[in-house]
């Protein structure tokens, strides 16, 4: 308990910061007017992004859960935005757990059965999100030197091959590492052991040029929620910093905060606005409004399926005893 009270309010201060350090010395007259100008039909564009970048995300899922069955995308979808929706309002980020046992009411499977299908999927969305940038970086010119550009593109490739160099190591030594982890016992090993056993699905999975085409589709329609709220908010940028944006803030998530990725989001967007010229009231308000282009669709749908799913928060406090 006292190690999870520690991981909270870390991630409390974190966010603080973040929203000290995206909102000091913005003059709110301007920031309030930029809200108040906003182009209402871009803004529920993207929206509307927000929730079919869930969809693809199902229809990717269906296909890591073949060898279980044939779901409905639906029934996915539900149970994947619910999912969302408690790691928007829950510490801990223990959504992809909820997701695995709001998806199992839809589909009538045992939530323990899916949630190595979901380590996977989220490994496969670090690597397919990885290589999106990489291709990203080398048919787009980007907003930098020729210097900084060689840099960048050298960079990405090196670590491409590290990338690619590890997952052959891996599959050469998949054996060796599966008689180790039977030795093993406890929730790490068990966890370890969970991903070891998707990795090997991962290997064998049906329909690789789908899974590929359903990774790449799905950072496409994400960068285009960016470009939505760009047009939304009047700001002065194109379709490539939209993508910009995008993989600023997909790292800017992945460190640790409260609820909704509070704070962390907004300072990276001022951060790399600013960058690209943006004064930073405007900065200010596309944060702000960017981040509720996904949190309201997916707290407003989420928590609809949530409780179709006939899920409780009593529940959802036992799965978090569990973690």
């Amino acid at each position: 308990m006292k190690y999870k009270a520690l991981r909270l309010i870390l991630g409390i201060l974190i966010s603080l910061a973040g929203l000290f350090i995206a909102f000091r010395g913005i003059q709110w007259s301007a920031f309030l007017q930029e809200l108040g100008s906003v182009d209402l039909w871009w803004y529920a564009g993207g929206m509307l992004g927000m929730i079919l970048v869930l969809l693809v995300r199902a229809a990717r899922w269906r296909i890591f859960l073949l060898p279980m069955g044939s779901f409905s995308v639906l029934n996915l979808y539900k149970g994947t935005i619910a999912g969302f929706f408690t790691n928007y309002v829950l510490p801990f980020r223990i959504g992809e757990v909820v997701r695995a046992y709001t998806t199992g009411r839809f589909i009538d499977k045992k939530g323990s059965l899916l949630f190595p299908s979901i380590i996977i999927e989220r490994f496969t969305d670090g690597v397919s999100f990885f290589l999106f940038v990489v291709v990203f970086s080398l048919f787009v010119d980007l907003p930098l030197t020729d210097k900084q550009l060689a840099i960048v593109r050298i960079s990405l490739i090196v670590l491409l091959a590290l990338f690619v160099i590890v997952l052959f190591a891996y599959y050469r030594l998949r054996h060796r590492i599966s008689t180790y982890l039977e030795k093993k016992h406890g929730r790490a090993a068990d966890f370890f052991e969970n991903l070891h056993h998707g990795m090997l699905a991962l290997f064998d999975i049906r329909h690789p040029f789908a899974i590929i085409f359903y990774s790449f589709f799905l950072w496409f329609v994400t960068g285009l929620t960016y470009w939505a709220g760009i047009r939304a908010c009047h700001i002065e940028l194109g379709f490539i910093e939209s993508y910009i944006l995008m993989a600023t803030a997909m790292i800017a998530i992945a460190i640790p905060a409260a609820p909704g990725f509070v704070g962390t989001f907004h300072a990276a967007m001022v951060a790399a606005l600013i960058l690209l010229g943006i004064d930073k009231n405007t900065a200010a308000s596309y944060a702000f409004l960017q981040h509720l282009i996904g949190l309201i669709p997916i707290c407003l749908f989420g928590f609809i399926h949530f409780l179709e799913a006939n899920m409780s928060f009593r529940e959802l406090q036992k799965i978090r005893e569990k973690e």
